[in-house]
């Protein structure tokens, strides 16, 4: 058995703070580097989500990104079945990425007696608080890598086992969302994760593109910015795969770059027909 404490987070974002604010502390932290918000995962099957992920974007551009996140994400599981003294997990259902990975996680554990979890969903208070008017205010982020260091000591304290309700649930959720293995997740009020259809998104790409050409990249990142919210949050290439598909449907006029070639896309042009 590993002596100290394993952190498990789901971003690299959430590792890179967790380990940050830890660094003086004996213990090791690790990342899930894929995205469950996104992609089949009804079983979760690293070669099958590799292949969807390959799909969106033909052309090549994510071949390498799809060998170094299989490559990542089975050293995360290999890692995570290993023994350690205390495991201590860090989430957010105000994330999708954080929300989902934990679901997966907590489905393959079959021994919880040395797991507890940090759930940031309701913010933190106290110690490490900001304050405000003399006073401590509640902080409340939609994901684990937006947080100062010293929030997240504060959050270490409230580390806990997770209670059977919650337990159940969890796993009612994911076994839900297994069933319906949906290509797309989305988030409601409360930290509710739902399946959603894969044009969710498209009326807000469509949205930002303008009369004039503009760039695909320049359109993709204004999305992100748009939907950075609570509710709705996905990636990149996602995003950029639906405009690729509102160009094949018309929606979407492109030039600028082959159609195909998602390695030139800062190169791409795409306009709204009028």
């Amino acid at each position: 058995m590993h002596t100290g404490t394993q952190h498990i987070t789901f971003s690299d974002s959430g590792r890179g703070a967790v380990r940050h604010a830890l660094k003086n502390t004996e213990c090791t932290v690790i990342s899930l580097p894929d995205d469950l918000g996104v992609g089949p995962i009804h079983p979760y099957d690293s070669a099958t989500r590799i292949d969807f992920f390959s799909g969106l974007c033909p052309g090549g551009e994510f071949a390498e990104y799809a060998d170094e996140m299989k490559i990542l994400s089975d050293a995360f599981w290999e890692s995570v079945s290993e023994p350690y003294e205390k495991k201590v997990v860090w989430f957010s259902r105000r994330s999708t990425m954080e929300y989902a990975g934990f679901l997966e996680f907590l489905s393959c554990q079959d021994d919880l007696s040395r797991i507890e979890v940090v759930d940031l969903t309701d913010g933190i208070t106290g110690e490490g608080a900001e304050m405000y008017g003399g006073k401590p205010y509640r902080i409340v982020t939609d994901a684990i890598g937006a947080m100062k260091p010293e929030w997240i000591v504060a959050a270490l304290g409230t580390s806990r086992p997770l209670r059977e309700d919650e337990i159940v649930y969890y796993h009612a959720v994911w076994a839900r969302l297994q069933d319906e293995n949906a290509n797309l997740r989305t988030l409601w009020r409360g930290g509710q994760l739902y399946s959603a259809e894969e044009d969710l998104y498209d009326d807000s790409i469509c949205g930002l593109v303008p009369g004039e050409w503009r760039s695909a990249a320049r359109v993709v990142g204004e999305a992100l910015g748009k939907l950075s919210d609570e509710y709705h949050q996905t990636g990149d290439l996602y995003l950029y795969s639906r405009l690729l598909y509102l160009v094949d449907m018309g929606t979407i006029t492109c030039r600028g770059g082959q159609k195909g070639n998602a390695s030139s896309r800062s190169e791409t042009e795409s306009s709204l027909i009028r």
